[in-house]
């Protein structure tokens, strides 16, 4: 019998886990947007609606709500949690798009998408930009969009229906809101 020298002479290199992958919330998505640190209050409906600022606009806009505010001296921005749940849905828990809409029919997901990136540029504005300025900050928002759907992984024709939903819903808004982005 020949001895057999079972002896490793290579080290081997422990077997580590991968690391997980960093968990995106709406913080730091809005944070991405703005391009400075944002903060996002998501208040249930019935909070939304007694808020002083929602009230506020209500009664001056013949009780249609705002679909968002900013706070941007605060670096925040109040949405409903239903529009911020579909955020959640479509750019954090599928990026990829499982619910990747099957028609050219702008759903309330894109709608809650587009005020996300149009409240979160309001914070990217303040002080020195025209944070109070509803078509600039349109402007921004859809400026902004490919560059970070691509960075939090959304595909690019998935990506590129956003990017035409929010230009619709921007075409469609009244003034302060509309006219051509340069």
């Amino acid at each position: 019998m020949i001895p057999v020298d079972f002896t490793v002479t290579a080290p081997v290199a422990p077997v580590m886990a991968a690391a997980p992958a960093p968990t995106l919330t709406l913080d730091a998505l809005a944070t991405r947007i703005a391009g400075k640190p944002a903060h996002v209050v998501c208040k249930t409906a019935d909070r939304y609606r007694q808020d002083p600022v929602v009230a506020g606009f209500a009664a001056t806009h013949n009780g249609n709500m705002p679909l968002g505010y900013e706070d941007p001296p605060n670096g925040l921005f109040v949405m409903p949690s239903g529009e911020c749940d579909a955020v959640t849905t479509e750019l954090i828990a599928d990026p990829r798009g499982t619910s990747f809409p099957a028609s050219a029919e702008i759903g309330s997901d894109a709608v809650a998408v587009f005020v996300f990136f149009h409240e979160a540029s309001h914070v990217a504005e303040y002080p020195d930009g025209p944070w109070a300025d509803e078509h600039a900050t349109d402007c921004r928002a859809l400026s902004v969009m490919p560059r970070v759907l691509a960075a939090v992984g959304v595909p690019a024709a998935r990506a590129s229906w956003f990017e035409r939903s929010a230009a619709a819903i921007h075409a469609a808004t009244p003034p302060p809101y509309a006219g051509a982005c340069s």
